[in-house]
């Protein structure tokens, strides 16, 4: 696939025909909307409670698996609010 082609069989472009003998003619591909643009930003800093950042700093792994799953969750939103958030990666 050609990736500077913007028909939606990939193995073309205006100025090159296709070269696939049975190829029917392939229509210009329309740009996809990204979940980006139309996401409210979610500010998962607020959303973390006092028990996760316990979990974080406890002794016992399972702890502090549970408390990265639940960032991990809160993290798959398509936009996040920026902030300060250097406290995570120190604990």
């Amino acid at each position: 696939m050609n990736p500077r082609s913007p028909h939606a069989c990939g193995s073309h472009t205006q100025e090159k025909p296709c070269s696939f003998v049975a190829h029917r003619p392939c229509k210009p591909l329309q740009p996809q909307a990204d979940p980006y643009d139309f996401a409210d930003p979610r500010d998962v800093l607020k959303e973390l409670k006092k028990e996760f950042w316990e979990g974080l700093e406890s002794k016992k792994w399972s702890d502090r698996k549970a408390a990265l799953a639940q960032l991990r969750e809160l993290c798959s939103h398509p936009r996040l609010a920026s902030g300060r958030c250097a406290r995570a990666p120190r604990s």
